[in-house]
């Protein structure tokens, strides 16, 4: 693996030593991801590594990195297993203000979401605990609705599927097409929604507010258009 430091005027010099970022030849890297990883302002990088341990290293603001995959719990999964690393992108998915990484591995092996801790460290998350969380969150959304219906704000609410199940249609010149998957792929993910009677748009903040959902990720408003014509209830 090689760094190179751009001068600004059209040349790179390799500073892989200097930098400590040297790693021995049995390293097989193969997908560099960059990011602030620990919120301090500087960028650090997370690189993917096929049958050997996975590698981070921390920006020390002087120049120098230090790697710190082992540590961090970046190197390899819960079970202490290295993996066939292939390629990672990084994202705070679970909305507390930290870049989180997913790791993609060779077709035998199952892909590793490492949450960012917040404390330096990550820990590898599987996916019985996300389903549990969604299953803790469906749950408190029902109880929610009940306190809405209580309040007499209650119209309407459901969870979606991911978008993995969504069929998506359109017509084009009279022809009907008809293709599996969403119709763009987006960042964000539409998981749900409540339909509410709101007295004006304070009132509908607050509820958003009280929405399980936007511990973890973002409620957005939006008023319904009401059309003339429409099939009364």
């Amino acid at each position: 693996m090689t760094l190179y430091h751009n001068d600004g005027q059209g040349h790179f010099t390799d500073v892989t030593k200097q930098a400590g970022v040297e790693t021995p030849r049995e390293y097989y890297g193969f997908t560099v991801l960059t990011g602030d990883f620990d919120n301090d302002g500087w960028p650090d990088f997370y690189v993917t590594c096929d049958s050997t341990p996975s590698l981070y290293f921390h920006n020390k603001r002087n120049g120098t990195f230090e790697e710190l995959g082992l540590t961090t719990g970046l190197a390899v999964n819960e079970d202490g297993r290295e993996q066939a690393g292939m390629g990672a992108t990084a994202a705070d998915y679970d909305g507390d203000g930290f870049l989180d990484i997913f790791k993609t591995n060779f077709s035998s092996d199952t892909n590793t979401l490492y949450r960012n801790l917040g404390d330096g460290t990550f820990s590898d998350v599987k996916r019985g605990e996300l389903e549990a969380e969604r299953q803790d969150c469906y749950a408190e959304s029902t109880q929610f609705a009940h306190q809405l219906q209580a309040n007499g704000r209650f119209l309407a609410t459901a969870p979606l599927l991911p978008v993995a199940a969504a069929t998506s249609v359109q017509v084009r010149d009279g022809k009907r097409l008809v293709t599996d998957g969403p119709f763009a792929e987006t960042r964000e993910q539409l998981g749900g929604y409540f339909l509410i009677d709101a007295r004006d748009l304070d009132e509908a903040i607050a509820i958003a507010a009280g929405i399980p959902g936007a511990r973890k990720g973002t409620v957005e408003i939006r008023p319904v258009l009401e059309l003339p014509g429409l099939p009364a209830d």
